[in-house]
């Protein structure tokens, strides 16, 4: 099989030769190669930049082989599109501004004119599928409405749970369709999965996750099913396990907590799961990466519907040996 075929047949829980393997952030600090390039410019006018979006998108795959790339950008550049400004400086991470603080603050949001807003990415995902062979399935993505509204009001979306619940939906409903259309433009600019991550959906209870969450990413895949495979992310989701494969999308990726046995026994049957190598694993040794890798392989044996990849992004400080023992170890499990 070849690696569009393969990635594709595990996210639809097909038969593969094996599993498909990528990394979350594969693309980013602990390749000097993208060092080099960040020592020249700063983090945005890089995701801005389609020609060097592509370059940086295509480095860990130049390097590694491994069966997909995904597109460099970043999620907060949804908020900054709806009016929110996103500033990053270094060492200090992602900055938007002004946080929402109430339900009064939403007049502060604009409409999105979404091909213009997003254009880069566009450009960024015509570039990679024109150098990629066609064989390389890329892989398109953005933030979840719960995670995006988590950011926008300041880490504070749990509080406006219990202050301004509707206001809450309100926002979300927003995001909600920016994200649609968001996604609908990466598929047409060739996208082959996309990816969503709702990283903090895991802080919601499953009430809250059924109220808060979930129906606002069930809106996003149903907009775009038909062309692309959904992944979902979300850490420490081991208790909405069942809900997030509820959600319609095609991939559950799980984080390093969560068990693989327990994601098999509670959604295996239904929908694909990606993950979970934990990111601190692949600090240690080749060797250890070796080992701890053929451990998961030997937990999906014989299982359709399979992702290898990490439970979280790679970390900064990862050696560059460490990866590559991560995907060889998965490449040569067929």
């Amino acid at each position: 099989m070849n690696c569009k075929e393969r990635f594709l047949a595990a996210c639809l829980l097909k038969p593969a030769d094996r599993p498909p393997v990528w990394l979350m952030r594969q693309a980013g600090r602990y390749l000097p190669e993208y060092r080099l390039i960040r020592a020249k410019h700063d983090f945005i006018e890089m995701c801005k930049t389609p020609e060097l979006a592509c370059e940086v998108s295509l480095q860990p795959w130049q390097r590694y082989k491994m069966d997909a790339v995904i597109v460099f950008s970043d999620i907060l550049f949804v908020p900054d599109a709806m009016g929110m400004k996103l500033t990053f400086k270094k060492d200090e991470g992602p900055k938007l501004s002004p946080i929402l603080k109430s339900g009064d603050d939403l007049n502060l949001l604009k409409a999105v004119d979404v091909k213009s807003a997003f254009s880069f990415v566009y450009e960024a995902i015509r570039l990679l599928k024109r150098k990629l062979p066609k064989d390389i399935p890329v892989i398109g993505f953005s933030g979840a409405p719960w995670t995006l509204a988590y950011y926008m009001t300041g880490d504070k979306a749990g509080e406006w749970i219990k202050k301004y619940p509707e206001e809450l939906k309100n926002l979300l409903g927003k995001i909600a369709d920016v994200v649609a259309d968001y996604v609908r433009l990466q598929q047409e600019a060739g996208s082959d999965v996309i990816q969503l991550f709702d990283t903090w959906a895991g802080e919601l209870s499953k009430e809250n996750f059924s109220e808060f969450s979930a129906p606002y990413m069930k809106r996003i895949i149903a907009s775009g099913k038909t062309s692309a495979p959904f992944i979902i992310y979300s850490k420490k989701c081991s208790h909405i396990l069942s809900e997030l494969a509820g959600i319609g999308a095609d991939v559950v990726s799980i984080d390093p907590e969560t068990k693989m046995e327990d994601a098999i026994k509670k959604i295996g049957g239904s929908c694909a799961i990606q993950g979970n190598i934990d990111p601190k694993t692949l600090l240690t040794t080749p060797g250890v990466v070796r080992q701890e890798t053929s451990r998961l392989l030997s937990k999906i044996r014989g299982r359709n519907g399979h992702i290898i990849n990490l439970g979280h992004g790679v970390l900064q400080t990862t050696p560059l040996e460490c990866v590559e023992a991560f995907v060889e170890t998965v490449r040569g499990s067929a």
